[in-house]
């Protein structure tokens, strides 16, 4: 995978004519990700006082998440998505958007944070970086304070001959998996409580993990459950038929000449 400085320039110079739009294409609208996908996984965890986004973007994700939490604090390796949320939540005090370095949470202080978030970004992380996120997390995390990162389980397949190699390491890091995930949970404090194993968009393999973390003595705590869900893949294309079929006219002339 690309290192921290790759994806830092890439996303300087990236075209957001769209404002990450493209990334939620697979389900409609970014819309049908939040309500549909997101926040049934999600939503017990919510409202919280504080949360944080790791990756922010260009607040797509972000423009949601504010609709739970008094505070929100956005992170981002790429100062033209800084520049962006700021501008985007400039009317309100209580969200602010900082440059991160790409494994660490800056003034973010101990124990502060309710909700720890990141979607979509995480994917590319290697295992250094992941490792150094969780021990942040373990850093921010409330007592009773959760984690939902979204991060790869590509480690799994990157010894199996059957597996196009160049393919999933170019799509998701190779370095990093569930099971991992939950071993660098333990050596910080926390516990993995929940994972969902899911197929983003390489067939049937289950390269996409999203892991649930509390602290060991959280209220959260309970029995670690594993779902291997093979069927996310099919979520997101129901999802976008249906926006298809029940967007208005106007929506589906729009861009048309």
């Amino acid at each position: 995978m690309t290192g921290i400085g790759d994806n830092k320039r890439f996303y300087d110079s990236y075209n957001w004519s769209l404002a990450g739009e493209e990334w939620s294409v697979d389900w409609g609208s970014t819309h049908n990700f939040w309500y549909a996908t997101l926040l049934p996984r999600i939503g017990m965890f919510l409202p919280v006082d504080s949360a944080v986004e790791i990756g922010c973007g260009y607040g797509r994700i972000s423009s949601y998440l504010t609709n739970y939490c008094a505070r929100l604090s956005l992170f981002d390796i790429s100062q033209t998505c800084v520049d962006r949320c700021n501008e985007l939540f400039h009317d309100a005090a209580e969200i602010n958007a900082s440059l991160a370095g790409g494994n660490s949470l800056p003034a973010v202080s101990d124990h502060s944070t309710d909700f720890l978030f990141s979607i979509h970004s995480l994917v590319q992380a290697d295992a250094v970086t992941m490792q150094a996120y969780i021990a942040e997390a373990g850093r921010v995390l409330s007592d009773d304070g959760v984690a939902f990162l979204h991060h790869s389980n590509s480690a799994v397949y990157s010894n199996d001959p059957a597996i196009d190699q160049a393919a999933i390491a170019d799509y998701r890091d190779t370095t990093v998996s569930a099971q991992l995930v939950i071993d660098w949970a333990e050596r910080e404090g926390l516990r993995c409580i929940r994972q969902e194993l899911v197929n983003w968009g390489l067939d049937s393999l289950l390269s996409d993990c999203f892991s649930i973390l509390v602290r060991k003595q959280s209220n959260w705590q309970q029995r670690y459950e594993l779902w291997s869900n093979p069927e996310f893949y099919h979520e997101m294309q129901y999802l976008r038929r249906l926006s298809d079929h029940y967007q208005t006219v106007d929506e589906r002339t729009e861009g048309c000449t």
